[in-house]
């Protein structure tokens, strides 16, 4: 087994001031037998609303579904502490040919169509830009 169970050293570790206001950030480090192995950024829009901003494993670990623990940890958070919270949302910066969509949907993520298309160019890459949200009472797959 890849993965260590629930409850291990694998999990974000969370202090005090983890929980932000409507409109401030906080960032989840995560570890592996203290080993900084990536992060997650998230904020709270309103009483309704919270924006994943930011999901990051390092390339060394990437491929053995830490990233999916990050996320559901992530959500997890905002789901206990945020109990007027109804959806999850993000916009994805996808590379071509990438899985960054697949990533998001096997974790239960829909695109928002109501959203345009747009891409980003940072000068080296054009990133396909994709709003996407997740319903907080839906179950992961």
């Amino acid at each position: 087994d890849l993965l260590p169970k629930a409850g291990s050293d694998l999990l974000p570790k969370a202090g005090s001031d983890l929980l932000p206001k409507a409109g401030q950030f906080s960032k989840i480090n995560m570890y592996k037998n203290n080993t900084y192995i990536g992060n997650s950024v998230f904020s709270i829009v309103n009483n309704k609303k919270s924006i994943i901003q930011n999901i990051f494993i390092k390339d060394q670990f990437r491929g053995n579904k830490i990233g999916s623990i990050l996320l559901r940890e992530t959500e997890n958070i905002i789901k206990i502490n945020y109990q007027d919270i109804q959806e999850y949302n993000l916009l994805a910066y996808e590379l071509p040919n990438s899985y960054l969509l697949e990533f998001y949907k096997s974790n239960g993520y829909n695109i928002d169509y109501s959203h345009p298309n747009k891409y980003y160019d940072d000068g080296l890459d054009i990133y396909n830009l994709v709003y996407m949200y997740k319903h907080i009472n839906d179950l992961h797959p």
